[in-house]
């Protein structure tokens, strides 16, 4: 096996596109691969942190300007009637 293949395919591992037991034999083998791989997992966990916390972000200015458009709207209803 040779390391710069399996670089080349981590990401598609990462991804669950192969798991053939010739790769993971090879993972058990090569220290180097295997601490790619390791970085490339926490990095993709980083990230995927990272995007859920601006999700959470984007939901409350979500919910604020949905209750400011509700007060709006109330408050136009109100004037309506005087």
């Amino acid at each position: 096996m040779k390391c710069h293949y399996y670089e080349q395919v981590s990401d598609a591992y990462l991804l669950g596109e192969i798991g053939d037991p010739e790769w993971r034999q090879h993972l058990s083998e090569c220290l180097a691969c295997t601490m790619k791989l390791r970085e490339e997992t926490d990095f993709d966990l980083m990230i995927g942190q990272a995007v859920n916390q601006e999700r959470v972000q984007t939901d409350r200015i979500e919910a604020r300007v949905r209750a400011a458009i509700r007060r709006s709207l109330c408050s136009t209803e109100r004037t309506k009637w005087l």
